[in-house]
């Protein structure tokens, strides 16, 4: 078959309620590379027409009678050009017209199965529906129980039919071809032929009742049409190729997740992948050349050997199917009785064997079910997730509104505006020399961190064979390869051989040697974004596949910069930080409402929408920004070697490949890029964080301006007009620099105490819009109230929880399944909210929630095991059903923990801090409640944990009245620590609590405090009264 060709094929299956039928269809279509499958007498009633579902053939149209009788359906594979438009179906199971288009043809699709007995209503109900839905071409198939032409198209006369016109059935259906001018394809592509595709044992003769009928129009289309065998079935099929203008194949080769458990097969790669290296491997050939080569030649092979066991295991398959033909040809020719026991014979030993490979097949199924469908896995993540729209893009306007529907046109029209986005300032690629003058203005006019001597040689070192090793036993197996189609597993297995090749390969690609051409080459595929419109390519989000190889180099690279980050990275930026997560910014975000509330003057909350923030980030700012912060020459030609002429194509099934180049942005889909971005972003927040012109929220002496988690930055000012005239500055400045641009449509001010007209100001001047009750951040809802942060948070999370319990509930799912689905779906968004938003939850609707988790598991019947049962560990005898109000209690107190971080580390932590000021609250918490100085204010969220912590420590045992938190100083039990001047060596050498006297052993010594603190001989006195405190606390 050629690679633009379409092959549609009819068959009446005889039924397809057994599962075992439906296996055997299925494989049949897939090894034919069937497109388009349309079947007769299906049998299945309208209650159960989903048993047609399959993952290959995502577009299913069936048309069913309410029981086991009749039954059409089209299937259309994943893969096929065609678009629905409409659908229409009678209500006995007989046909269904689909209307659509095909490739850029409009084309009507249609079904038949006709009545076996001559029913003149029938054929006028179909002419009158196709006058009123077909459109463009029609290609109808199915078995209409008559012949076109009864001379040649029945072995011999039927005894109720004229031997002119045949019979009654045969004359309804030639005037329906005659007045719908419908060509036979197979008796014109074979005019001097005779063949049939059904056998009737009662009257002993053969028909070709079975048909493909298409408009004129579509017949310079056709290329192939013939007849099948009759085997599982007990009609032949029919099968049609058509040829399609203007359309390549949508196959792209990639290694099959199964292909490499052969450990035959592995075995004679292994041979190969060393007899390949072993010959080329030589000083005159660039290693890169020779890397990229064996993808070639291994793919080739891989091809081959797959190819032959393909043969080998069909082999017995195609003998009989040839055997069959042979023998169905000559008792076509000469019938016999004793060549028709030979012909039976031989299609019951094919159906025999087919039928045990799909029980063989079935039982590995059942199996894979009986053991994964009830855990946390795949199989049961697919049930309960809603099933995606199909998500083929059939039309797009270009670039001067024209709307257009041919693959290649439509890849053309994404192509043009991915080359604008990825070079967007072409004058800057390669940068001018006033551009980089420009760019080191910028960065030299603010203080930023820079790496030390020693981070700056760990970078720099060479690779090793450890590291690509932890690099690939991190990658997840099945995820979509990048073009060359390598797969995870291929490096995994053959790791050993190909670990020390990857290793001369990614040194020799950072000494400044590049990565073969292809290797840089990335798919994009496009999705659409949920309420966009579609007719315009910015309405879809583009998904880059990278090559596995560039892909572990960049993880490598990104593992050894991972750690150094928190170093260099302000703890304003919280995203892909190592050691920081995003609850930092909303919990601080959550404060700042409340503080500005409080505090009653003019200010505002701005929420910053970076207009394709990764993609815009321009090569020169980023790499003259590695130098200001001193990273060493060899990790800055490590990463260049990504950007050196990479390319992308957009996968658009139907098109021909037609890569771009790419020159700015960082790679989608790079593991390396997360961290690059941080690295771009942090100049831009230094810069905010150090104008004076920029006035943020002031809490005794820090300043807390702004917040980032990735590109999704949330800035809190006061003054706001002149502090949003200093930001947009500051702003157009970065992005002429960097590439990086404010979307004003996505751009949100909440303010405080603002009045309209102010507010209207302020948009009209600045252009960012104006929230009057809540904006988004990070997943959450930020109100201008801080008192409304629970009802805009959870009572919509836990009515689309419900929601989501009662779909799931239809399903078929074990009572353990149930269990897993709460664990696996509904507790991590649960969780989300329970870590961002530090405030109480009504308990009543924790326990309404946990009511309907309970309904949910037991299905809506009584429980049979008790709740308290149920929660505990599976360890312990239990099932881990998750407890709601526990997994709440302990997100809060995670970060209780948190709260006892040093400074300067987490800036929510430095916040609240500041608002208790001058008491600290990871000392104050320890000291019992009743000699707890008293704080001037005490923030909600700060106030939320602390009352949580005491509720937990006391019910849960979790301190003790003598605790070794207890702290030293502005402890009320330990009074020469109210005025903790003459103990600065103890705060400096860290003596801050009981615990810091004394180990599992006993009290420290003052020689020891002295050699592990620094103090001095004067500072005894100081020790001893620690120490009878100390002492007080043990003899209580």
């Amino acid at each position: 078959m050629q690679p633009n060709t379409m092959m549609a094929l009819s068959l009446n299956v005889k039924g397809l309620n057994s599962p075992q039928k439906r296996r055997v269809l299925f494989r049949d279509l897939r090894r034919k590379h069937v497109d388009i499958a349309f079947l007769q007498e299906t049998r299945i009633p309208r209650q159960d027409s989903h048993r047609l579902r399959d993952p290959r053939f995502s577009q299913v149209f069936s048309s069913c009678a309410l029981n086991k009788q009749n039954g059409v359906a089209i299937l259309i594979h994943r893969n096929c050009l065609f678009t629905k438009h409409d659908v229409h179906t009678d209500t006995a199971g007989r046909y269904v017209i689909l209307s659509g288009t095909l490739g850029t043809r409009s084309v009507t699709l249609v079904n038949v199965y006709a009545p076996n007995t001559p029913d003149k209503h029938f054929w006028e109900a179909l002419q009158a529906d196709l006058d009123r839905h077909a459109l463009g071409e029609i290609l109808m198939c199915g078995d209409f129980n008559a012949v076109p032409c009864p001379a040649v198209d029945r072995s011999r006369p039927s005894a109720n039919q004229t031997p002119t016109m045949g019979t009654r059935q045969d004359v309804l259906f030639g005037s329906f071809l005659n007045q719908r001018a419908l060509i036979d394809v197979w008796r014109v592509s074979h005019p001097s032929t005779k063949d049939f595709t059904f056998y009737s044992n009662p009257h002993g003769s053969y028909s070709r009742i079975d048909n493909i009928l298409i408009s004129p129009s579509l017949l310079p289309w056709v290329t192939a049409a013939s007849i099948g065998v009759i085997s599982w079935s007990d009609h032949a099929n029919v099968v049609m190729e058509l040829s399609l203008p203007n359309c390549s194949p949508a196959w792209n080769w990639r290694l099959g997740s199964h292909t490499l458990q052969d450990a035959g097969l592995v075995r004679e790669l292994e041979g190969e992948l060393e007899a390949y290296f072993r010959d080329n491997v030589t000083e005159d050939i660039s290693f890169s050349t020779v890397w990229a080569a064996h993808k070639a030649v291994i793919r080739g092979e891989i091809i081959k050997k797959v190819s032959y066991r393909k043969r080998l295991k069909l082999q017995s398959v195609l003998e009989l199917q040839h055997t069959l033909r042979v023998q169905e040809l000559e008792h076509k020719t000469t019938p016999s009785q004793e060549g028709f026991d030979r012909l039976q014979g031989t299609r019951h030993a094919l159906n025999r064997l087919l039928l045990e490979d799909v029980a063989k097949a079935m039982t590995w199924s059942k199996r894979r079910f009986y053991e994964s469908a009830n855990k946390m896995d795949t199989l049961l993540a697919r049930q309960i997730r809603p099933r995606p729209p199909v998500t083929r893009i059939t039309s797009l306007k270009d670039s001067a509104g024209r709307s257009i529907k041919s693959p290649q046109n439509i890849k053309r029209a994404f192509t043009d505006y991915y080359s604008s986005l990825y070079n967007h300032s072409p004058l800057h690629s390669p940068p001018t020399a006033s551009h980089l003058t420009e760019i080191n203005s910028f960065l030299s006019s603010v203080d930023l961190p820079k790496l030390s001597s020693s981070q700056g040689l760990a970078l720099a070192k060479d690779f090793t064979l450890e590291e690509i090793s932890e690099a690939i036993v991190s990658l997840k197996p099945n995820k979509a390869p990048g073009p060359d189609g390598y797969t995870a597993r291929y490096y995994k297995t053959f790791f050993p051989i190909l670990g020390p090749h990857l290793v001369t390969l990614f040194n020799a690609v950072k000494a400044g040697n590049p990565f073969p051409p292809d290797s840089l080459l990335a798919s994009l595929v496009v999705l659409p974004k949920p309420g966009k419109n579609l007719s315009d390519p910015s309405g879809y989000r583009p998904i880059s596949l990278l090559n596995l190889d560039v892909k572990i180099y960049a993880k490598v690279l990104a593992a050894r910069l991972n750690p150094l980050l928190p170093s260099i990275i302000h703890p304003d930026q919280v995203g892909f930080i190592q050691g920081r997560q995003a609850y930092e910014n909303t919990r601080r975000a959550v404060g700042a409402i409340w503080h500005l509330e409080r505090e009653g003057r003019p200010s505002l909350l701005l929420s910053l929408d970076a207009e394709k923030a990764f993609d815009r980030i321009e090569w020169p700012f980023l790499f003259t920004l590695l130098e200001h912060m001193s990273f060493p020459p060899e990790f800055c030609s490590a990463i260049r070697a990504l950007y050196h002429n990479p390319r992308a194509d957009v996968s658009i099934p139907g098109s021909q490949a037609a890569p771009f180049s790419i020159h700015n942005g960082t790679r989608q889909g790079c593991p390396l890029s997360p961290l690059l971005f941080a690295l771009t972003l942090e100049p831009l927040l230094t810069h905010i964080r150090s104008s004076p012109d920029i006035k943020g929220m002031t809490v005794q002496d820090g300043s807390f301006k702004v917040s980032a988690y990735a590109d999704d930055v949330l800035l809190t000012l006061t003054s706001p007009e002149s502090s949003l005239t200093a930001t947009s500055a500051l702003l157009s400045r970065f992005s002429a620099v960097s590439g990086f641009r404010v979307n004003l449509d996505k751009s949100v001010i909440l303010p405080f105490h603002l009045s309209r007209h102010q507010t209207q100001a302020l948009t009209a001047v600045f252009g960012f819009k104006i929230a009057s009750t809540t904006i988004p951040y990070l997943g959450i809802h930020l109100p201008n109230k801080h008192d409304d942060i629970y009802k805009v948070n959870y009572p919509p999370l836990y009515a689309k929880l419900r929601g989501e319990m009662e779909v799931w509930n239809k399903e078929c799912i074990s009572w353990l399944g149930r269990v897993h689905c709460i664990k696996m779906n509904l507790l991590p968004r649960l969780l989300y909210l329970f870590q961002a938003l530090p405030s109480p939850i009504d308990p009543s609707d924790l326990r309404f929630l946990q009511s309907h988790i309970d309904a949910f598991v037991w299905r809506g019947g009584r429980r049979r095991v008790a709740r308290s049962t149920l929660y505990r560990p599976r360890e312990l005898g239990g099932l881990g059903l998750p407890n709601i109000q526990c997994y709440f209690q302990a997100a809060q107190l995670s970060q209780v923990v948190t709260l006892h971080s040093p400074p300067n580390t987490h800036r929510w932590v430095d916040f609240e801090s500041a608002c208790m000021f001058p008491e600290s609250p990871k000392y104050w918490m320890w000291l019992p409640k009743n000699v707890r100085p008293k704080v001037p204010t005490l923030c909600p969220p700060l106030s939320h944990s602390i009352a949580l912590w005491d509720s937990l420590a006391s019910s849960k045992k979790l301190r003790q009245a003598s605790s070794s938190m207890l702290p030293l100083w502005r402890n009320p039990l330990f009074p020469p620590g109210q005025a903790p001047d003459q103990f600065s060596r103890f705060v400096e050498g860290g003596i801050l609590r009981i615990r810091d006297l004394q180990d599992r052993a006993g009290l420290y010594s003052f020689d020891s405090l002295t050699a592990r603190s620094g103090l001095h001989p004067q500072d005894f006195s100081a020790t001893c009264s620690s120490i009878i405190l100390l002492l007080l606390r043990k003899t209580k």
